[in-house]
């Protein structure tokens, strides 16, 4: 399942771990760590092969950033603290979540989908998908803030999948974190390529489409999803994809 090893680096500097499902990153800036996101609870032996494989050690992780609050993204964020030290950082929106303060929204999923189904039953759910656990002390970030972490991403603040759900740019390595604003696999349908994720994923599905807008001004050359290989073609052209896609249902 976990990818772990020198063919994790697919940017400058940027790890990748995760499943053919999932995907979470770590940043890597002289010599300190951050982690993008952290994936399922059942993720959680794959940073501690990841680090070894760097010649790296948990204390030099500092910080753990989420770009939101769904449990694909954030369930791993316990125990990533708790090998760690590092802080949890996420979306004032999304923070009562994350910190248990308010329920995540549970979506309606057509499990008629055997697509869906399988991506349910034989992955999410065995990697603990199911729950969601929370941490008590997250640290909260807004749009536009330039995080003082390793890699110095900022925030770009795009609501519609949820109310807190973001991208991170890294601009001077032109990367940018997409997490689910938009994607190259939905897992809604197994369909690839830059596109939205299903609607019954979004919380707010015209505010996920408006969301686009947000991104495509953005001058990175790689975009890196929550959901599928990284894509090498400008976010613009993601964007322009994404848009004569459309919404899935």
């Amino acid at each position: 399942m976990g990818r772990v090893g020198a063919m994790t680096e697919v940017a400058d500097g940027v790890h990748r771990l995760g499943s053919r499902y999932i995907n979470w990153y770590v940043i890597a800036d002289r010599g300190r760590l951050t982690v993008l996101d952290t994936g399922l609870p059942g993720y959680a032996s794959q940073l501690p092969g990841l680090l070894a494989t760097l010649g790296r050690t948990p204390a030099d992780v500092e910080a753990i950033v989420l770009t939101h609050s769904h449990v694909d993204h954030a369930g791993g964020a316990v125990r990533a603290t708790e090998l760690t030290g590092a802080r949890v950082m996420v979306h004032v929106a999304d923070a009562p979540v994350v910190r248990g303060d308010r329920k995540a929204r549970r979506p309606r999923l057509p499990l008629s989908r055997p697509y869906l189904l399988r991506y349910l039953l034989t992955h999410l759910v065995p990697n603990g998908g199911a729950g969601y656990p929370t941490v008590a002390a997250v640290s909260e970030f807004a749009d536009g803030a330039v995080l003082d972490v390793p890699g110095r991403p900022r925030v770009i603040h795009a609501p519609g999948h949820t109310p807190g759900s973001c991208a991170l740019l890294l601009e001077d390595r032109s990367v940018l974190f997409s997490g689910d604003v938009l994607v190259t696999l939905n897992t809604g349908d197994g369909s690839t390529g830059p596109r939205l994720i299903s609607r019954f994923f979004n919380g707010d599905p015209a505010q996920a489409v408006e969301a686009l807008g947000v991104l495509e001004p953005l001058h990175a050359g790689v975009m890196l999803p929550g959901h599928g290989e990284p894509w090498t073609g400008g976010v613009g052209e993601a964007v322009r994809l994404a848009r004569a896609v459309g919404l899935p249902d």
